[in-house]
């Protein structure tokens, strides 16, 4: 979901506890980009941002030579068109942040 952070919002949990995970970025400076990755097995995560973070939400996951359990993030500099292979069983958060 895509909302400006300066406009008020509500939100009513209706399940069990969430991981709440938001990426924020100045409109005039930057922009970013939020995707999910179910892994099973393996999966090519394409970056395309200046700087990326891998966020493992659940599962345990090797992203290139680090392995990640939930919670565990790891940050990417200068990452733009590369691709890398993340192997195991889990979910993958990808968030890419791009200078304008």
């Amino acid at each position: 979901m895509t909302f400006p952070a300066d406009s008020p919002t509500h939100a009513r949990l209706t399940g069990s506890a969430i991981t709440d995970l938001n990426a924020m970025t100045r409109r005039a400076r930057a922009t970013h980009r939020l995707s999910h990755h179910a892994v099973s097995g393996s999966a090519e995560l394409v970056l395309n941002g200046d700087d990326c973070l891998v966020f493992c939400g659940e599962g345990t996951v090797r992203v290139g030579n680090v392995t990640l359990s939930p919670l565990d993030c790891l940050r990417l500099s200068g990452c733009r068109d590369q691709t890398l292979l993340a192997e195991g069983s889990g979910r993958l958060y990808l968030a890419e942040f791009s200078s304008i």
